[in-house]
C-alpha cells in the first residue's frame, strides 16, 4: 500500500490541468467546473449557483420535477444502500480508457457514467482500485482530471472528483471550487479527507462546510463530528448545525462533536452558544429521519443545563421561547415511551425539573410584548416566529393572518383554512376569488397579490373538502389546472363533499375532466366520485 501511495503522490505532483483529452460530448456545452469558477467564492449560498448548466438535460426537461442540489445523493446516502450494479462495467471501461484514451474508449466510459448514478457504484469501484491497483494509473489520473474539470454533465464530474480522492496531493483549490456546490460537496469532502489527515483534514473540511448550506453542509459536518480542534467544536455548536434541509440531520453530530454538555457546564455561556444549544436540543426530540436523544448520551444533562442557564437570561428572543416550549412539551409527554431514554438520564425527576424550570420561563409576561411586536412586523421571518409563539400561548391570530394575506405581506392560505368555522372559510374563499385571474384558470391560476398560482390554489383545495358547496369556482379551476397535484386535490375535495352535494354543472365538469385526464389513478378517483363511492 505504501508503494501505491508513493506512486499516487508522484502522479499528483507531476500532473497538471487542464488535461488534453478529446471531448466526447456536444461541442459548445460549458464545463461545470468553468461555470463554478466564474461564480464568486461567496456564491455558495446564492440560489443562482445551484442552476447548473446541465439542469434541463439531467432533470429530463424544463417542465419536470427537479431534485434540489445534492438531494438525490443526500437522500441516497442517508436512507438507501448502494447497488453496485455498474461496478464491473465502470471498472472495465475505466481500465480501457486509462490504457488507451481514444475517443471510442472515452465515449464508452462517459456514456456509462451518464446512465448510472455515481453514488450507486462509487465505493466498490474505489475499493477495487485501492486493493488491486491497475496499470496505467497515469492515464487514470488524467481521466479523473478531465472529467472533473471539463465535463458538462454532473455524474461524470462526480466520478472524476471521487477518482481524484485516491491520489495524494491533489490541489485542494480544485476540490473546493467544485465542492462549494451542494451537488458535488459529498464527493469533494471525501476526496479532501483522503488527501489530508488530522487537523489539516478538519480545517479543509471546515473551510468547505462554511461555503455550503444544504446537503453539502450535512456531508461536511458529519465528517467533522470527531474533530478535536476547539474552534471547529465551537462552530459546530453555534453555526454548524444550521442547514437548509433539516436541522435534525446535524443536531446529534454537532451535540456530540462540539461537546454541547461540556460547553454548557461553563458558568456563563455566550448568547450564540445558548441559541445554538436550544436549536440543537429541540431537533433531538425525534419523530424524524435522523438521530435523536436516544443517540445522545448526555442529552438529559445538556437539556437541564440549557434550561437552567435560561432561567437567568433576560427575555429577548422568541426563538428561545419556542425552543423552551417544545422542550416542555417533550418532557411533559405522558404518552412517550421513556423506557429507552430513562437509562440515559431522562428520569421522572429530571423531566419534572426541566418542566418546572421551563414553565417558569415561558410564563413570564415579557413574552407577550415580543409576540405583539412580531405579529406587527412586515418581515415574514419575524411574523412566522411570533405566530408560532402565539400558538403556544393559546392566542387566536386568525384575523391578523387574514389581514396579511389580504395585503399581500405573507402567504397564509393554509393557516387561514385550518379552521372548522364556515364563516371564516367563506371569507377566505371570497378573498381568493377576488384575486383570481380567470384568464389563467387552465394553466397557472393567479391567487392573491403574491400570485402564488398553482401552489396557492393547492393549499386552498386541501381544505375545501370540509365545507361542502363552498368554493366551486376554485375547485373547477383546480380540475382544469395543468398541475397534476391541483387536479388531485380538487377531485379529493369533491369526494369529501359526496355525490349528493354535487350540482349537474359539477357532474358535467367532472365527466369532462375524466375524458381529458391522462393519469390513470386520477381518472379512477373521478370514477369513484361519480359512482358515489369513497375515494380509496
Amino acid at each position: 500500500m505504501s508503494r501505491l501511495n508513493d506512486m499516487l503522490s508522484f502522479l499528483a505532483r507531476r500532473q497538471v490541468w487542464p488535461v488534453d483529452l478529446p471531448k466526447v460530448w456536444d461541442a459548445g456545452r460549458p464545463s461545470i467546473f468553468e461555470f463554478l469558477q466564474a461564480r464568486p467564492a461567496a456564491a455558495g449560498s446564492d440560489d443562482a449557483i445551484h442552476n447548473l448548466p446541465d439542469d434541463d438535460i439531467f432533470h429530463g426537461g424544463a417542465g419536470e420535477v427537479r431534485w434540489a442540489a445534492g438531494a438525490r445523493d443526500g437522500v441516497g446516502s442517508h436512507h438507501a444502500g448502494q447497488t453496485g450494479k455498474a461496478e464491473k462495467a465502470v471498472l472495465s471501461a475505466l481500465a480501457a480508457a486509462s490504457k488507451a484514451p481514444s475517443t471510442r474508449h472515452l465515449k464508452t466510459l462517459y456514456s456509462l457514467l451518464l446512465q448510472e448514478g455515481t453514488l450507486d457504484f462509487i465505493d466498490p469501484v474505489l475499493s477495487a482500485i485501492r486493493s488491486d491497483p491497475p496499470p496505467y494509473l497515469d492515464g487514470t489520473y488524467k481521466i479523473a482530471m478531465w472529467l472533473a474539470t471539463q465535463s458538462p454533465d454532473r455524474e461524470p464530474v462526480k466520478f472524476g472528483i471521487a477518482l481524484l480522492g485516491i491520489f495524494n496531493e491533489v490541489p485542494s483549490d480544485l476540490l473546493l471550487a467544485l465542492g462549494r456546490h451542494d451537488e458535488f460537496t459529498l464527493y469533494a469532502a471525501v476526496a479532501l479527507a483522503n488527501n489530508s489527515s488530522g487537523e489539516m483534514r478538519d480545517m479543509v473540511l471546515w473551510r468547505l462546510a462554511k461555503q455550503v448550506n444544504g446537503w453539502g453542509r450535512i456531508h461536511c459536518v458529519e465528517r467533522l463530528a470527531a474533530t478535536t480542534h476547539p474552534d471547529i467544536k465551537a462552530w459546530l455548536l453555534r453555526e454548524g448545525y444550521r442547514n437548509s434541509i433539516m436541522y435534525e440531520y446535524l443536531a446529534c453530530a454537532c451535540a456530540t462533536g462540539g461537546d454541547l454538555a461540556g460547553a454548557l457546564r461553563e458558568k456563563k455561556p455566550d448568547a450564540q452558544l445558548l441559541k445554538g444549544a436550544g436549536d440543537i436540543l429541540v431537533n433531538l426530540i425525534g419523530r424524524g429521519p435522523a438521530e435523536d436523544f436516544s443517540s445522545y448520551a448526555e442529552g438529559a444533562e445538556a437539556t437541564r443545563l440549557y434550561v437552567d442557564h435560561m432561567t437567568r437570561e433576560a427575555v429577548v428572543d422568541l426563538v428561545h421561547f419556542l425552543n423552551l416550549s417544545r422542550l416542555k412539551d417533550f418532557v411533559d409527554d405522558a404518552d412517550h415511551d421513556w423506557t429507552e431514554l430513562e437509562p440515559l438520564g431522562w428520569s421522572q425527576e429530571t423531566r419534572q425539573s426541566i418542566s418546572d424550570m421551563t414553565a417558569e420561563i415561558i410564563g413570564r409576561p415579557d413574552w407577550t410584548a415580543l409576540v405583539d411586536r412580531g405579529l406587527e412586523a412586515s418581515g415574514s421571518d419575524q411574523f412566522w416566529t411570533a405566530a408560532e409563539a402565539a400558538r403556544h400561548l393559546g392566542r387566536d391570530i386568525w384575523e391578523i393572518r387574514f389581514a396579511r394575506q389580504e395585503t399581500g405581506l405573507d402567504i397564509q392560505w393554509y393557516f387561514l383554512l385550518e379552521t372548522e368555522d364556515r364563516a371564516r372559510a367563506t371569507r377566505v374563499v371570497d378573498l381568493a376569488l377576488r384575486h383570481m385571474d380567470p384568464t389563467r384558470a387552465g394553466a397557472e391560476l393567479g391567487i392573491g397579490p403574491d400570485n402564488m398560482n398553482r401552489a396557492g390554489l393547492d393549499w386552498i383545495l386541501q381544505s375545501l373538502g370540509s365545507f361542502p358547496g363552498l368554493g366551486w369556482p376554485l375547485i373547477e379551476a383546480g380540475l382544469r389546472s395543468s398541475e397534476e397535484r391541483n387536479r388531485f386535490t380538487a377531485v379529493r375535495a369533491l369526494g369529501e363533499w359526496g355525490y349528493e352535494a354535487l350540482s349537474p354543472e359539477m357532474i358535467a365538469t367532472l365527466r369532462e375532466a375524466s375524458a381529458q385526464e391522462a393519469d390513470e389513478e386520477l381518472r379512477d378517483m373521478i370514477r369513484q366520485v361519480l359512482a358515489a363511492e369513497p375515494i380509496e
